[in-house]
């Protein structure tokens, strides 16, 4: 009798343990990023002549628009070739100067993206169907990290929307970068409802910081775009992380129109790439407006810039890197001087007699696989 009893309540046990499990998704496997069909660009070519050189890590927006696909399937040739134009566009900003890494990342399309979004509940987005795409950021930087960043190299990291916030959890989730393995900066506009407190929790323990200045390093350059007349919207509200890509800062000191080096405007039906592109030196100005956590831009709302309501009234947050392009360009290059300066320091340190051999500055493990080169 009490092995009967015995054996009900260890199935029922186990049959309990089985519901429990099944109530909660499963983690999702990320993409395996030793292969190099998932990686959209792979620029491995370490050209050393370079003395000024970086990486860029890039990370798209939502691209995909699918009422029956949930994930942005690479498979798909229309979904392949519009993402790969807006891509190349979009890391050309950089004129050339980086070596770029564009992982193929399982994004949710953007229909079911906005329903995520509308809850204005950043904090555990993870858990939603967003964590395929944070899945593969994380597993993607990771092997980036180990494989492919040359010894003493400065990278920058950029994404934009469900790009910034693939790139933000994946930095939470890797505790060895830092400023002294070479993160110079992460620019992440269109990153929504990051406060200055949940920053600080997230980061809590590490040398990472939301940026202030036009210099600092190790830092996350945030911001989100809209008009005067804009209130509060999915992306911004009070203590939301922001600063201004004109002047750097982050208090609501106003940057002119001549403080923009550039906008650049993509058209993506153009007939050629050549052929995509419009620059507008000094296109607008833009302040900080702490109370609303935004960044303000002198432009009308119901302009040919606003979302059309589908976001709020007055958000530009498709410009979010156009409005701002050279002024972006310019600002990366002049932190990874400044990297490249300290570095310096720090070598020379190191090499002075007595000194630890601890000052040098650490690298990365490698994985043991080959870099191929071409």
């Amino acid at each position: 009798m009490s092995k009967k009893i015995n054996f009900l309540f260890l199935f029922l046990s186990l049959l309990l343990l089985a519901l429990f499990s099944g109530c909660r998704s499963a983690a999702p496997v990320a993409l395996d990023y030793a292969d190099r069909a998932n990686w959209a660009i792979l620029e491995e070519t370490d050209n050393t002549a370079k003395a000024d050189g970086f990486d860029l890590f890039y990370i798209y927006p939502t691209l995909a628009s699918s009422k029956n696909t949930a994930l942005m399937d690479w498979n798909t040739p229309a979904v392949r070739d519009n993402a790969m134009r807006f891509i190349r566009a979009q890391t050309g900003i950089f004129g050339g100067r980086p070596r770029v890494f564009v992982p193929k990342v399982r994004q949710l399309e953007i229909g079911r993206s906005m329903t995520i979004l509308q809850k204005r509940d950043p904090r555990h987005v993870e858990e939603t169907a967003l964590s395929s795409g944070i899945a593969d950021a994380r597993a993607a930087l990771t092997y980036y990290l180990r494989n492919l960043r040359g010894k003493d190299r400065p990278y920058i990291l950029m994404g934009h929307s469900q790009g910034a916030m693939n790139l933000y959890q994946a930095i939470k989730q890797i505790p060895d970068l830092s400023e002294s393995n070479g993160f110079v900066a992460a620019y992440l506009p269109g990153l929504p409802l990051v406060t200055t407190q949940q920053f600080a929790e997230d980061f809590r323990n590490r040398p990472i910081a939301p940026g202030k200045t036009e210099t600092d390093l190790g830092v996350v350059l945030i911001w989100n775009t809209q008009g005067s007349e804009s209130g509060n919207t999915i992306f911004t509200g009070p203590g939301v992380c922001c600063i201004n890509p004109l002047n750097w800062r982050t208090d609501a000191v106003p940057a002119p129109a001549s403080a923009n080096l550039g906008a650049i405007f993509y058209n993506r039906h153009a007939k050629s790439q050549k052929k995509a592109f419009t620059r507008a030196a000094n296109f607008c100005g833009a302040t900080v407006d702490p109370a609303k956590g935004a960044l303000i831009v002198d432009l009308p709302v119901k302009s040919k810039f606003d979302s059309f309501g589908r976001m709020g009234l007055g958000v530009f947050h498709g410009f979010d890197v156009w409005f701002f392009a050279e002024n972006i360009r310019a600002n990366a290059e002049k932190r990874v001087q400044v990297w490249r300066d300290a570095q310096a320091q720090r070598d020379m340190k190191a090499l002075r007699p007595g000194a630890a051999h601890s000052n040098t500055v650490p690298s990365l493990p490698q994985s043991g696989l080959e870099k191929n080169t071409r």
